[in-house]
């Protein structure tokens, strides 16, 4: 149960900016006098917000019980994700998402932080991939259920965020508490070194990337016509069953692929990215997030195991709070750069944030300076 009750909070961590995804296209018809961009950040403006309070959470940890932030958290997370349903303009709409990303800056250091706590090497890498998996399978119930909600109306789509509810349960009666004492100190390395900046980056990229599928994925569907908001549910969670379904075996790739692990997982994402560039029907869509899932869900787990093994124990909590904020400033980021870089080439295809996407992994790939730690 105590298992149960940590990888519980991975459930709520990916779902929390993209869970709406299929109510987009709805929501900007209802806020028809905002900008594109404005509408975009319905997704984004949680990841803004996370940064900061993931990085106080970090360091909250030294002198507030896990237990208690995590209840803390999680609370303000339900009342952020539901709240959204209940907004009368933009302005309120983007609050309660900020609210939305308070909760899950507080809870999101200790999702990866407890693992390495509690659990020691083979086992701890397991319950990494779990735990991604696990994330990505929450934003897979998350996606499609609030696109079939949306179907309905996109205020309904908000409640999925209820599902914290669950969380909220296992943590208060199911998840130990523990004191500063229980955690022994390694001695090998004992601060937050450049490893963890270079894995800050390449998070950050991996995220800037990732979210240009949830921001534009919508938009694409409606302009092509191949569909609705319960269409894009199901098309959106492709994309995190599959990293759920690889997450779940992360462990056996990563030892099969070793030090080739973080160059195999960019590339499938790259594929994904290219068969998107020319995709104009759902099969080829899907086909091409399956690709990308492929990618996440080896690159994510990778990258927070990783975390976990450059630094010591006590220390961990707050590398996995830098890498975590570093992962949503990325999503933050991805409409603000892909806008800009289209604005600027003067490129307003539909498909611009894939050919974009692609070729920011492309350059990532050529740069040898990224290397993970296994």
């Amino acid at each position: 149960m105590k298992k149960i009750a940590i990888l519980s909070i991975s459930l709520l961590l990916i779902m929390s900016g993209a869970a709406v995804a299929p109510a987009l296209g709805n929501i900007s018809d209802t806020f028809d006098d905002s900008t594109e961009l404005l509408i975009k950040m319905v997704l984004t403006i949680s990841s803004l917000m996370i940064i900061p309070s993931s990085i106080i959470s970090g360091k909250l940890i030294e002198k507030v019980k896990k237990r208690s932030l995590l209840i803390a958290g999680i609370s303000i997370y339900i009342v952020g994700g539901i709240g959204g349903g209940f907004a009368t303009s933009i302005y309120s709409l983007l609050m309660f998402r900020a609210l939305l990303g308070v909760g899950v800056g507080l809870i999101l250091p200790l999702s990866t932080g407890l693992i390495v706590d509690f659990f020691e090497g083979d086992q701890r890498t397991k319950m990494m991939g779990y735990a991604a998996a696990i994330n990505n399978l929450g934003a897979v119930i998350a996606i499609i259920l609030a696109g079939l909600l949306a179907s309905i109306n996109w205020r309904l789509a908000f409640g999925v965020y209820a599902i914290a509810l669950f969380s909220l349960f296992l943590v208060i009666f199911n998840l130990p508490e523990q004191e500063k004492n229980e955690i022994p100190e390694h001695q090998e390395k004992s601060s937050i070194n450049k490893e963890v900046y270079t894995l800050m980056l390449l998070i950050a990229i991996v995220n800037v990337v990732f979210y240009s599928v949830p921001t534009n994925i919508s938009i694409l569907i409606r302009t092509l016509k191949l569909g609705d908001a319960g269409i894009t549910g199901l098309v959106i969670s492709t994309l995190n069953l599959t990293a759920f379904i690889i997450g779940m075996f992360f462990h056996r790739i990563s030892n099969a692929l070793k030090k080739y692990t973080l160059t195999f997982s960019l590339i499938v994402m790259l594929i994904g990215f290219l068969l998107l560039t020319i995709s104009n029907t759902i099969l080829q869509i899907i086909l091409a997030l399956f690709f990308i899932g492929i990618g996440l869900g080896i690159i994510l787990p990778l990258i927070f195991t990783s975390t976990g093994k450059c630094v010591s124990r006590k220390d961990s909590t707050f590398a996995m709070a830098l890498v975590s904020s570093s992962m949503y400033f990325g999503q933050f980021l991805s409409p603000i750069l892909i806008s800009t870089a289209a604005s600027y080439l003067g490129n307003g295809s539909i498909k611009f944030p894939f050919m974009f996407s692609a070729i920011l992994i492309a350059i990532t790939l050529l740069i040898k300076g990224f290397k993970v730690q296994r």
